[in-house]
């Protein structure tokens, strides 16, 4: 038999519980053989021996590789690119116009803005197109930008072999509070098949608000989160209603 709520347990007011445990709980049923164990459960009903250990395991899909055309530009994030592009361009900018002032004042040698702008590019690529500038002040310049291309290819370098070994992957989610700040950060979505019995309980007495986001989440996106082949497949083996219920007094 099953119960009239089709429920598996749920603590309701005055001491009552909704779906098997009030059934058992009110002499409606002698056993079930269906039952999560709980410590609140443990007090309306008496718990025999435990035959299967139910846990509750956070699945997500494996990570694809990115494109391998991806694959140089990944070490840095976007922002880190255009602060790079910037940077050229605001040095070659300086260079350019160091040297035109040095050259009003000493008839010094000069470039034009092109040339500052691809000498800049050339030491960022270790592609050095031509000699640097023979005053100090060029000097000076094109050496605090050789240290901070030298800092930069340290990162990238460094960066790049990491994603090359590990693959690029996002760390594995293991708790529920990770999974909802991905969700604050990447909009990660997740569902679950069936919201009751312990599951229900789990999310509902937990005073964790990670627990509480989470829950509100799933019962608003799990008819639209769930794969309909997914849950067809998960419902076979584990319905979401209670069932295998056995009640001597129902033979007689």
């Amino acid at each position: 038999m099953e119960p009239e709520d089709c429920q598996w347990g749920l603590e309701a007011s005055g001491g009552n519980w909704t779906g098997i445990v009030g059934t058992l709980q009110h002499e409606k049923a002698d056993f079930s053989m269906d039952l999560t164990l709980t410590s609140e459960r443990a007090t309306a009903v008496n718990f025999c021996r435990v035959y299967i250990d139910e846990n509750m395991v956070i699945l997500s899909s494996k990570p694809r590789p990115p494109p391998e055309y991806l694959s140089l530009i990944k070490p840095f994030e976007g922002i880190v690119w255009l602060i790079v592009v910037v940077s050229v361009m605001v040095w070659g900018v300086m260079l350019w116009c160091l040297l035109r002032i040095r050259n009003r004042v000493s008839q010094g040698s000069s470039m034009d803005i092109a040339s500052s702008l691809f000498y800049g590019w050339g030491l960022l690529l270790e592609d050095r197109p031509y000699e640097p500038p023979a005053n100090l002040t060029g000097q000076v310049l094109v050496g605090i930008w050789l240290i901070s291309c030298l800092i930069l290819r340290a990162f990238y370098m460094s960066s790049l072999i990491s994603r090359l070994v590990e693959g690029g992957k996002p760390p594995v989610i293991n708790v529920i509070e990770e999974m909802v700040a991905r969700g604050e950060t990447d909009g990660w979505q997740w569902g679950t098949v069936t919201m009751t019995g312990v599951f229900n309980t789990f999310f509902s007495t937990s005073s964790n608000p990670d627990f509480l986001i989470a829950k509100e989440f799933m019962q608003q996106n799990t008819s639209r989160l769930t794969h309909p082949d997914c849950a067809q497949e998960a419902a076979a083996h584990n319905p979401g209603h209670p069932a295998g219920y056995k009640s001597p007094r129902n033979n007689e």
